[in-house]
């Protein structure tokens, strides 16, 4: 029986429970073909917790980091003949936080991914981390080893805001270090703004819109709208009166619009609902890739994949990771059999996210000719539905685009669509 306490959106996504992950592992191997893909490499640890970050798994000292990077570099070159058959598109270091390791043990997983893997000569190499984890001359060092783009998480420019986010390096620093990075140009550098933070105003938002247009050289902008989920340390702090409360969804909204103009004015070409590019070398190709629900090859600790219709969680415990690891097999440790509709979801989330339309007969092209008109059907009516809350424009050529609203909230969107095409499938 499927499970269901997983919803098909735009990130999860309901799947069967297989027995022996690491076989199934290797089954999709064998059943691999040539489509567009990216590889997702792990870096679990921060040396701190944000209050706002759901993703915070723990530090670990400099024995085990080592010990850590060894493993990773094993586990990449262990599966490079098989998983590396074909060209990938975007790799994409990830956490945790990677610029909380060396420029030493970076470079080693870089050369790793470039000897054992066959990237695309377009191949998209992505860094992420905090703004004081990339020192210029370390910058230098990864692009000298592939590395052609660096993500860093601002969050804001306003100092005071910050500090209630837990962040440490000021406007002042933060600034200095981007221009420094943007003046190596040796690799697109791109950025997140929030908004919608605890006691941020609309002019404290403009503020830092301006100061992201005047006094920086990036290549790319994510906006996002920070969401306090009840068990993050950030909302206690709010209940309990320590931190004011985040703007309601109407004042967040505001904000998004004044982002989007503020980008539309700049001239950025905007990428995806929350991304924009200032410059051609910015492509947000990892997220691009992902967004269709691709083949993403999964490395380290609590990686999560998918490949070959079945989608794969590794370890998140040291221990059984270092064995399994040690002993030539892939840590996962619990794989899952996507349903049959998941190539026709994954075809819908693409295109709400770039080129941010809905095409219902090109979303029926991804299922199989025997549902192919009872897929269109449903989610041409799907998106007649959500055009007439406001969500979807109908286009003369048959497409309906996202309406700003859709752009600033659209999962409860996607996820009746799927679901409408899962219907479709019964």
């Amino acid at each position: 029986m499927m499970k269901q306490t997983v919803l098909r959106g735009m990130m999860g996504f309901p799947c069967r429970e297989l027995p022996e992950p690491p076989r199934v592992w290797e089954e999709a191997l064998a059943a691999d073909t040539a489509t567009r893909r990216t590889l997702y490499i792990h870096i679990p640890y921060c040396r701190s917790r944000c209050p706002f970050c759901p993703f915070y798994f723990g530090g670990a000292g400099e024995e085990e980091t080592a010990e850590y990077v060894r493993l990773l570099r094993l586990e990449l070159e262990r599966w490079g003949e098989l998983a590396g058959r074909f060209p990938v598109n975007a790799v994409y270091f990830g956490g945790g936080t990677p610029s909380d390791l060396g420029a030493e043990s970076l470079v080693s997983l870089l050369d790793a991914v470039r000897k054992n893997y066959r990237l695309a000569a377009d191949c998209e190499i992505t860094v992420e981390g905090r703004i004081d984890g990339f020192e210029p001359e370390k910058a230098r060092r990864l692009a000298a080893h592939g590395a052609n783009r660096l993500s860093i998480g601002i969050q804001t420019f306003d100092t005071e805001l910050r500090r209630r986010l837990g962040r440490v390096s000021d406007r002042r620093a933060i600034l200095g270090r981007l221009e420094a990075l943007a003046a190596i140009n040796e690799f697109s550098l791109v950025i997140d703004l929030l908004y919608a933070l605890p006691g941020q105003t609309a002019a404290r938002w403009e503020a830092d819109l301006a100061t992201l247009l005047a006094a920086t050289r990036v290549s790319g902008l994510d906006l996002y709208r920070l969401k306090v989920s009840d068990t993050l340390p950030l909302a206690a702090a709010i209940r309990a009166g320590k931190l004011p409360p985040v703007p309601d969804d109407e004042t967040a909204y505001a904000m998004h619009l004044a982002g989007v103009e503020a980008m539309r004015s700049a001239g950025a070409v905007r990428i995806s609902p929350v991304h924009f590019a200032f410059e051609a070398r910015e492509r947000n190709l990892n997220n691009t890739v992902s967004s269709s629900k691709q083949v993403c090859l999964q490395f380290g600790m609590k990686a999560v994949g998918r490949l070959a219709g079945r989608r794969f969680m590794q370890h998140s415990e040291f221990r059984s990771y270092r064995e399994l690891v040690s002993a030539g097999r892939k840590p996962v440790k619990s794989a899952g059999l996507l349903p049959p509709d998941f190539a026709a979801c994954g075809e819908l989330a693409g295109q709400i996210y770039r080129p941010m339309r809905i095409f219902p007969g090109r979303v029926a092209a991804a299922a199989p000719a025997t549902v192919r008109e009872r897929v269109e059907t449903a989610v041409r009516s799907g998106a007649e539905h959500w055009a007439e809350r406001g969500f979807l424009t109908a286009e003369p050529g048959g497409g309906f685009a996202l309406t700003e609203r859709a752009n600033f909230s659209h999962r409860e969107m996607a996820s009746d669509l799927m679901e409408r095409i899962a219907e479709a499938y019964s």
